[in-house]
């Protein structure tokens, strides 16, 4: 069973979250999966929630930041699905 943006609104909403909150997401769009949607229908669920005064931060990374290699030049070998959501 798949989760809507209904479902997701919702359990934002039994989460607590109310309009004028600010929310810090860090989340694989991956793991929301099977999602009737894509990364901006989350986004759009979350807006709902809390509405134009609310806040979403998402962190931002660069792969190269990933990489614990110091003989890698760019990590270029690894494809990530980074930034999606």
């Amino acid at each position: 069973m798949s989760t809507t943006i209904e479902k997701l609104t919702n359990a934002l909403r039994q989460l607590g979250l109310i309009e004028g909150n600010s929310l810090i997401v860090h989340s694989s769009f991956r793991s929301l999966k099977p999602f009737d949607g894509g990364p901006l229908d989350v986004l759009r669920a979350i807006r709902s929630v809390i509405g134009p005064r609310g806040n979403i931060v998402l962190p931002a990374f660069n792969e190269i930041l990933l990489c614990t290699n110091p003989s890698c030049a760019g990590c270029t070998g690894t494809k990530r699905a980074l930034g999606a959501l």
